[in-house]
């Protein structure tokens, strides 16, 4: 699963500075930048767009104001607004592999699995070191049926980063879906290791012990998901998972 599946805080946002140092205009807009980071990073996202969209009036091809603007409003689960802020990224930097993964996870959020799956085959060219890529493709590849694809680009993401957790949920994920449910329970066990109180995971691994046979075990497991997350169980059946 992507982060962004899981409460849509992909990407990192950097604050080195596109903005040419000998303008009063573009150094004003590095300030609202970094006011913009700050708010973001302490989930304020209205306060976050605020000086996002001053840093781009100051500055309209601030493209990392621009990627902030639309992490910001895909927090709010506004995906419409944030792919708009991707494809101006995009038209200003078409080879920057950050607007293509965040613009595919809100094409993912918002059920558009084929472009998703364009966003992050593309980001994947143009960063194969990129984990988070490879995982956002192995889940929405899931999520699409194409699940032997699926299961390799999840293998991908966890030869860069072996103990992500995302990845292994993702991984767990496409397992359950094609029936392995061993495989399924260990990649989901090692997730909860790591990130006990995934939700997700919890609930996959609980429908992977009651298809097993194990009743009891699965049972803990699917109530100890509700209790984290109250809507598990209707995300994981629009997901095409139920017991």
């Amino acid at each position: 699963m992507t982060s962004l599946a899981r409460g849509f805080a992909i990407g990192c946002l950097s604050l080195l500075t596109l903005f040419a140092t000998d303008a009063p205009a573009q150094d004003n807009a590095f300030v609202f930048l970094n006011r913009g980071t700050r708010h973001f990073d302490k989930g304020e996202y209205d306060r976050a767009i605020e000086n996002f969209t001053q840093a781009i009036k100051l500055e309209p091809q601030a493209t990392r104001a621009l990627i902030g603007r639309g992490m910001s409003y895909a927090a709010r689960n506004e995906h419409d607004r944030a792919i708009e802020d991707y494809d101006q990224v995009i038209r200003l930097a078409p080879n920057d592999a950050r607007a293509f993964l965040n613009r595919g996870t809100s094409y993912a959020r918002k059920g558009e699995h084929g472009r998703a799956i364009q966003d992050y085959t593309r980001a994947t060219e143009l960063q194969p070191t990129n984990a988070a890529a490879w995982n956002g493709l192995c889940w929405v590849r899931a999520l699409a049926g194409q699940l032997q694809q699926a299961l390799s680009d999840c293998n991908a993401a966890l030869a860069l980063s072996a103990t992500d957790a995302d990845a292994l949920d993702s991984r767990g994920f496409t397992y359950l879906k094609l029936g392995q449910l061993d495989l399924a329970i260990g990649d989901y066990s090692a997730a909860l290791n790591i990130d006990p109180g995934e939700a997700t995971s919890l609930y996959g691994r609980g429908v992977a012990r009651v298809r097993r046979g194990d009743t009891l075990g699965g049972s803990a497991d699917i109530t100890a998901a509700k209790a984290i997350d109250r809507e598990i169980e209707a995300k994981m059946r629009q997901w095409g998972i139920a017991p």
